[in-house]
């Protein structure tokens, strides 16, 4: 087993409205049923230089064999970090092959990286998927192909210059509109969930092609005498309405604070990536001294990096002020583990700023 990223391929595409640099590479393992670190503990690649509009910018994969954590344990985590401070628009395409250059699984998706940040996936796969193939189960060899791509759009370009469906638009819209229209009259509702003593008449069908925990939660329930009604008892009324709204409509109204930890909380339950997403970026733009602990508790209890780069990067540039907290102190208490990451942060701010100050970067 090595951790020596294989030859990097680049190329340029041109489009109407972007540049796009392209940039592909190979990490190869010899030795699978040795690749057992621990969960938590994680593999890391040597630091790949790719040249991103004629300047080099280092990057690494970092890969959890056993899992990011607990809740995952069993599946291959993977992302690739950006240790740079530059903003990048990214693609990240990931695909493991056996030996024999058969595919096992292709994963693909796309963010914004501001600082030090990473793209990738909690749960890249199941490892059960890579054990169970017959070549690497023979050769104990796989291998993992990366294909990392920075979009940088070109002035006075619009969107309607490229291949972009307005009518696609249109229809998805429609579609929203239509079940947002159902909810509210409630017609054909077949089961009620039930919420701080509130009702909510709607839909298993929508419910469970949405969430994959509601349609477990439905199927098992439908066995039961009074499968027409589910309670839900550990979020408000107002979370609930809102996880509903949001599942038939894709949207959310002006929600306050406590109830975007709510949403955040119930999005990763039932497995609402895009309410995790939105209720993250309500938290990220709403940080404070007194509640960025709370909101890092949150995004490392349920796994969200970008949401817990965001609180670093807060607490960094209020460190004297975030360590005056009375909640500061019980995560030293309670959290030691988040609370040494945290203090990491603070000492590479600092370390950072002494090299400014002695003009050394």
């Amino acid at each position: 087993m090595g951790n020596v990223i294989d030859t990097i391929e680049t190329g340029d595409l041109e489009s109407t409205a972007y540049h796009i640099n392209a940039n592909s590479f190979s990490w190869k393992f010899e030795n699978f049923r040795s690749l057992k670190p621990g969960t938590g503990k994680c593999i890391k690649s040597n630091k790949i230089d790719l040249e991103i509009n004629g300047k080099m910018e280092k990057w690494q994969v970092v890969l959890y064999p056993d899992g990011y954590c607990e809740r995952v344990k069993g599946y291959f985590s993977l992302w690739v970090k950006k240790l740079s401070d530059i903003e990048r628009n990214v693609s990240l395409c990931c695909e493991i092959y056996n030996s024999e250059s058969k595919l096992i699984v292709k994963k693909w998706t796309y963010d914004t990286l501001a600082l030090e940040t990473v793209l990738g996936w909690t749960t890249f796969c199941k490892r059960s998927v890579i054990e169970e193939d017959e070549a690497i189960l023979r050769d104990r060899i796989f291998r993992i192909d990366i294909t990392v791509a920075f979009y940088n759009a070109k002035k006075n370009a619009h969107e309607s210059l490229e291949d972009y469906d307005t009518d696609r638009v249109k229809r998805s819209t429609g579609v929203c509109k239509s079940l947002k229209s159902l909810l509210v009259s409630e017609a054909f509702s077949d089961v009620t969930i039930v919420a701080g003593g509130e009702e909510f008449k709607v839909h298993k069908a929508i419910l469970s092609a949405r969430s994959e925990v509601f349609h477990q939660l439905l199927e098992l329930r439908s066995r039961l005498k009074n499968s027409y009604k589910l309670t839900i008892d550990d979020f408000s009324k107002e979370a609930v309405r809102e996880i509903i709204r949001f599942i038939y409509a894709g949207e959310m109204g002006n929600v306050s604070f406590e109830v975007a930890c709510e949403l955040f909380y119930a999005a990763d339950k039932y497995q609402l990536k895009l309410l995790k997403k939105a209720s993250s970026k309500i938290l990220a733009n709403n940080l404070n001294q007194d509640n960025v602990l709370r909101v890092l508790s949150l995004a490392d209890r349920h796994i969200s990096i970008k949401l817990k780069d965001s609180c670093l990067r807060y607490m960094t540039s209020n460190a004297v002020e975030i360590q005056k907290q009375k909640e500061w102190n019980d995560l030293l208490k309670k959290d030691p583990k988040l609370a040494n990451t945290v203090v990491e942060a603070f000492a590479a701010k600092k370390e950072t700023r002494d090299k400014v100050l002695r003009g050394t970067i």
